[in-house]
């Protein structure tokens, strides 16, 4: 039983995680897609 209650805290940690990522990503998507297009022409 004890397996399960790790795996399930590690996925959630992951998934709390992967949520931060996207939302500080869509934050800064903006002025990161600026960048590259003004490297880029």
């Amino acid at each position: 039983m004890l397996e399960y209650i790790v795996v399930f805290g590690m996925s959630m940690g992951i998934l709390i995680l992967l949520g931060m990522f996207f939302y500080v990503f869509k934050e800064q998507g903006g002025r990161v897609l600026e960048l590259i297009a003004s490297e880029y022409p």
